[in-house]
């Protein structure tokens, strides 16, 4: 046991083990975990899921309070980042045995950018441990709501039925959304107005990436919704849900790939406007 310790400090050390494991999660989340997790009835991780969204950032909130971070500073980054990686692993484990609840591989996506943000900004800035780990999941967490946006927007004009073709549905989730918009937005602005020196600003380099990925989500999504939005959670005529097959090396796969490639570029294209930031005075 105190083998597994050992080699997971020296991982965690090293700056490219981050790197290396966000490649490979990239990979195995756009091509291998095509089979989406799924059980007639409400798991009870969905049920904590949804509950979590709405209220989680809100809570998170409380940690811009001096009292609060100052307190959990205590708790060392490596420790953050060992209990992050088991998180991420066992994420990645009820990805492969097939536990309903929760699109696991994306959680693993979402929460390994999230400690790569985490970690550079920590090796750039001399900032709260607390407000930089909370600040890199509140950028994770605003790219995943507009991805969000863009899903349930195609959901409306490909798939009306999960809305029982009733805009007025439609437009309640859009209000959900900014909802889930409003902590981010407050937390972000009140750590950029207090450490001005980590706002983006458009150096070449940035601006390309951020570019790229923005365009690339554009190309993916327009090619996944003109070949009619393949979604692995449809609704039937019978207004119940089912799960569309999808097999490897098929056209679904192809289109489901695609519509991944969608959604991480987005969520990337915002995070990588916090990375290589000028060095802290």
């Amino acid at each position: 046991m105190s083998g597994i310790v050992l080699a997971l400090n020296r991982a965690i050390s090293k700056p490219k083990t981050f790197y290396w494991l966000f490649g490979t999660i990239v990979v195995l989340h756009l091509f291998i975990f095509i089979q989406y997790p799924f059980a007639d009835g409400t798991s009870i991780f969905t049920s904590f899921g949804e509950r979590a969204k709405s209220v989680l950032p809100y809570v998170l909130l409380i940690t811009l309070l001096p009292a609060i971070h100052n307190r959990l500073d205590k708790i060392k980054p490596k420790v953050v980042n060992a209990v992050s990686l088991v998180f991420i692993a066992l994420c990645l484990v009820y990805q492969i045995a097939g536990i309903s609840g929760q699109a696991w591989s994306t959680v693993a996506f979402s929460g390994l950018l999230i400690l790569l943000l985490y970690n550079n900004i920590l090796a750039r800035y001399t900032i709260s441990s607390t407000i930089a780990f909370v600040f890199s999941f509140m950028i994770v967490w605003f790219g995943w709501v507009i991805f969000e946006i863009i899903f349930q927007t195609g959901l409306w004009f490909y798939h009306p039925i999960i809305y029982n073709g009733v805009f007025t549905n439609y437009l309640n989730v859009m209000v959900k959304m900014i909802q889930w918009l409003i902590p981010t937005a407050l937390f972000m602005f009140a750590v950029m107005r207090e450490k001005k020196e980590i706002i983006p600003y458009f150096k070449r380099t940035d601006y390309r990436s951020f570019t790229f990925l923005v365009l690339l989500c554009t190309i993916a999504t327009t090619i996944w919704f003109y070949n009619d939005m393949l979604i692995p959670l449809p609704v039937g005529d019978d207004g119940i849900m089912y799960l569309t097959e999808i097999n490897y090396f098929t056209q679904n796969h192809l289109w489901f790939s695609i519509s991944r490639l969608s959604q991480i570029s987005i969520m990337s294209a915002f995070a990588v406007l916090f990375f290589k930031r000028k060095e802290a005075n």
